[in-house]
């Protein structure tokens, strides 16, 4: 890869990790599903011209959409209220294991010896990380955030069976499907204090604008771009810098405390997670869906 290619994957890698405490610092003000719905509807407002024409297979992209998008959302956001930036975004890596699980329990697929050592290292990096931490109690937070994780993996299973459809046209539908039912359930089961939100409004819009534009929009693109132009073996190993970059905001600029096994233990879910997505037979890197929503 060239070196400004290598410095843009990088960069979408740190605005994904970087994505992770500012929405939590986000959610310290604004309501979980508010929160979602805005974005959605931020989304959907900016991509809409990319939405047609109409894809065939609609019903499908509805059900992508709930489990990728709206339930997705709405779980990890009310599991980053009292969950760690850090340890979300390690609990976060587990969608790739558990969409091989699932591969395994619905497709009849079956995994390498490599990918199954690869699915054991992972959970003993997240054991480790959310074992008796000195300064965290873990909660409903920490599985709501595998919830998030287990639909992201469901979501990833569907794809394979939808003809390939763009990124942008894909997160436009999402985006469409996902903001009614967010914004209806926010309406109805949470209480929304108008004035506190005013008082944080530059917050809040301001984690909004990163998260469209920076994360949504720029480093999805870029991501998909480089994906075109090189092979995954190439891209792919880049991208497991994510939740390192995550750590290391959470504790430096956030003064998140981070134990040293909850760095350790994303070391070693990193390693499995490489093994997951190497096909050693050919050394290649195995085909994951490429309109996947990160």
């Amino acid at each position: 890869m060239k070196i400004i290619d290598i410095g843009l994957i990088l960069i979408c890698c740190l605005f994904w990790g970087a994505n992770v405490p500012l929405t939590q610092w986000a959610l310290h003000d604004a309501p979980p599903m508010f929160f979602a719905a805005c974005r959605f509807f931020s989304v959907a407002i900016i991509l809409l011209p990319f939405a047609f024409p109409v894809p065939r297979e609609i019903f499908k992209i509805f059900l992508i959409a709930m489990l990728v998008g709206g339930l997705n959302f709405v779980f990890l956001y009310y599991g980053l209220e009292t969950t760690p930036s850090s340890i979300s975004a390690i609990l976060g890596q587990m969608s790739l294991p558990m969409s091989i699980v699932f591969s395994v329990i619905l497709l009849g697929e079956r995994p390498s010896k490599y990918r199954i050592l690869g699915i054991i290292i992972a959970f003993i990096g997240v054991w480790l990380s959310i074992y008796k931490p000195i300064h965290f109690k873990p909660g409903i937070g920490v599985l709501y955030v595998l919830a998030s994780a287990a639909l992201t993996a469901f979501g990833n299973i569907l794809l394979k069976k939808v003809k390939p459809i763009s990124a942008i046209k894909l997160q436009a539908w999402i985006s469409l499907f996902s903001f009614f039912p967010v914004a209806i359930g926010s309406y109805f089961s949470e209480r929304i204090d108008e004035h506190h939100l005013w008082l944080n409004e530059f917050k809040i819009v301001s984690v909004l604008f990163f998260s469209v534009f920076f994360v949504t929009i720029f480093a999805h693109t870029s991501y998909f771009r480089l994906l075109k132009k090189y092979d995954l073996s190439q891209v792919v190993p880049y991208t497991a810098t994510t939740p390192f970059w995550t750590v290391l905001i959470a504790r430096f600029v956030f003064g998140e405390h981070v134990d040293p096994k909850i760095f350790i233990g994303a070391i070693i879910c990193a390693f499995g997670i490489t093994l997951l997505s190497i096909d050693f037979k050919s050394i290649k890197f195995m085909n994951t869906p490429k309109h996947e929503v990160i």
